[in-house]
């Protein structure tokens, strides 16, 4: 585990708690897994439209599936919070 990866389990929290829904969701694991790879999922702002325009980036960068796109710490995501 590195920190990126703690970014993205965040990532997928915020999401959950701006939405109410989780960000991957499928028939069974390996639909779960296939979305989390390639970053298929309904992005926060769509499944609602009141999350802040920076609230819904921030939720974006830490679930890219390339973990070099995501924050790279989390003082790095909280000041993008801010």
């Amino acid at each position: 585990m590195t920190p990126r990866s703690d970014i993205f389990s965040l990532g997928a929290m915020l999401y959950e708690l701006a939405t109410g829904a989780l960000p991957f969701d499928g028939e069974n694991d390996y639909d779960v897994m296939d979305q989390i790879i390639h970053g298929r999922y309904v992005p926060p702002e769509e499944r609602d439209p009141r999350i802040d325009a920076n609230l819904a980036a921030v939720i974006r960068q830490a679930l890219a599936p390339d973990p070099e796109r995501r924050f790279a710490r989390c003082e790095a995501m909280a000041a993008a919070l801010g």
